[in-house]
């Protein structure tokens, strides 16, 4: 029934993944003209309890999390961005693969887009975040306008504790144009660092200090990543030699 009412009502077929989903949105009517024409061409929205920011202005979208590893239906993804631009995400956050029994259990995170590799927080010597809600972001500061604001956010928390962090902070830059990120740390010994981005559709115009920037394709074989972005997605990895305090900034643009 809810598939016949997809696509007698034109909704995005779902029916057969989520049927909750698609009975919910039977529910709710449709969105009019007037109140798309209302809808804000700005704002800058934090939400301090989950740690997040949401931010528009004019074309351009960032959000931003902080937060814990052990939320509910939890990825590993302490400090992760995303950055959309004329309605495409020039940083995008991939979402989830298909459910298995591994999901649901103690292999949950040995899936590449459920733990850290799948996200774009620094990855230190290939170590990502834990699992767990006692890894979490520590302070998350937001301060200024729609079109002119920082995010800092303490990573230091998220790691496990035998990478010997000291500190680790990502601090988000928003122009009204450009977003620039800047990722630091300092050790008790050298560690590599790589930052990993995925984008729709080709790709983004990234430059950066402090690291090497690699562009790419990356294929996609899970059904439920493939039918929402095709069969690949645009990558970057940023990566930084060894050391035991490091910094690498990243411009973004459109």
């Amino acid at each position: 029934m809810a598939r016949d009412y997809e696509a007698a009502n034109g909704l995005h077929p779902q029916g057969h993944t989520a049927l909750a989903m698609t009975l919910m949105e039977l529910t709710e009517p449709p969105v009019s003209t007037a109140e798309i024409a209302a809808a804000p061409e700005e704002f800058l929205h934090v939400y301090p309890n989950t740690q997040q920011v949401h931010a528009k202005c004019g074309s351009f979208y960032v959000a931003m999390k902080g937060g814990h590893n052990g939320e509910s239906h939890n990825h590993n993804d302490v400090g992760q961005f995303v950055f959309g631009v004329g309605g495409r995400l020039a940083v995008a956050d991939l979402g989830t693969a298909t459910y298995t029994r591994e999901t649901f259990g103690a292999r949950r995170y040995e899936n590449w887009i459920q733990n850290g590799f799948g996200h774009n927080p620094p990855v230190f010597d290939g170590v990502p975040q834990s699992p767990g809600r006692e890894f979490r972001a520590g302070k998350f500061e937001v301060a200024g306008t729609p079109g002119n604001f920082t995010v800092a956010c303490d990573l230091t928390p998220a790691y496990p504790a035998e990478l010997g962090l000291i500190r680790c902070e990502r601090m988000l830059r928003f122009d009204g144009r450009r977003l620039t990120v800047t990722d630091s740390w300092r050790a008790n010994r050298p560690l590599s660092c790589s930052v990993r981005l995925f984008h729709e559709g080709d790709g983004a115009n990234i430059s950066c200090t402090g690291g090497k920037v690699a562009t790419g394709k990356l294929p996609l074989e899970d059904s439920n990543l493939r039918s929402a972005w095709g069969d690949a997605v645009g990558e970057t990895l940023i990566s930084a030699p060894a050391t035991a305090e490091g910094k690498i900034t990243y411009t973004i643009e459109g």
